[in-house]
């Protein structure tokens, strides 16, 4: 996924410069494995976490190891060093945006509410409609959508109910609908307007250009490859840094 690699390569650009490798390792909040034995074999100085879930298994660990970690995205657990891109605040403009050009039937597809980042851009969403007193359609609410085959499944339903506009969580997800929409042969913006709560290089080749939100995660790996850094080294550091974005409107929501 390019929020990975392009948050892994300004990590990297960071942590290279003061001596440090990077072990990459792959786990999932179920299966701690290879985290443990890198942890308990002091195969590393600092760990980051790339991802958070609201039950964070793989905080719970670092915690208990007392190893300096930090991580990429937002947490409720206690005394955490967060770095983490406004999520909420972006996906209440941009659908605030939406609903001022007069969008009322606004479908919304996630994914997995076990991650913070989709309970984060989804209380975003709701903020929007409670700003302009305008009532939130929970039926054309869908998320754990996981999969291209839940995905399409979910944009023929909207698709029945004559959505306005189909925002999707990220862009793997909207690639997904962009997909089953070219497949019927729905124009995009003429018959169904379509945005993303993320951009990246997934999106760019599509016509028309998709209305996204869009955040520099080189930036996002580089702030915490300092952060990380200073924390081994013992520096004071920011409980929690919240980086900006740029709302890009395009071709797909006119």
């Amino acid at each position: 996924m390019p929020f990975f690699l392009d948050c892994l390569e300004g990590l990297y650009q960071i942590v290279s410069k003061s001596g440090y490798d990077i072990i990459w390792t792959m786990c999932n909040n179920n299966d701690l494995t290879d985290l443990e034995r890198i942890i308990y074999n002091h195969k590393v100085d600092g760990v980051v976490l790339m991802r958070t879930y609201v039950e964070d298994h793989a905080i719970e660990l670092l915690q208990k190891s007392q190893i300096p970690f930090i991580t990429i995205g937002s947490t409720d657990y206690e005394n955490v060093v967060q770095i983490d891109q406004d999520h909420a605040d972006g996906c209440r403009e941009l659908t605030s945006i939406l609903l001022m050009k007069g969008l009322r039937k606004i479908a919304l597809i996630g994914g997995s509410e076990e991650h913070v980042v989709s309970r984060t851009r989804y209380l975003g969403f709701q903020e929007a409609f409670l700003e302009m007193q305008i009532p939130l359609r929970s039926e054309l609410v869908y998320q754990n959508q996981e999969n291209p085959i839940m995905i399409t499944n979910v944009v023929e339903k909207l698709l029945k109910q004559s959505v306005d506009c189909i925002i999707c969580m990220d862009d793997s997800i909207c690639e997904s609908v962009l997909k089953t929409l070219s497949k019927a042969k729905i124009a995009v913006p003429e018959q169904v307007k379509v945005a993303s709560f993320f951009n990246s290089s997934i999106l760019e080749n599509y016509s028309p250009s998709i209305t996204s939100l869009d955040f520099d995660t080189k930036e996002l790996g580089m702030v915490a490859g300092q952060t990380i850094i200073d924390m081994i080294r013992s520096k004071e550091v920011p409980q929690k840094q919240l980086l900006k974005y740029n709302l890009v409107l395009k071709e797909s929501t006119k």
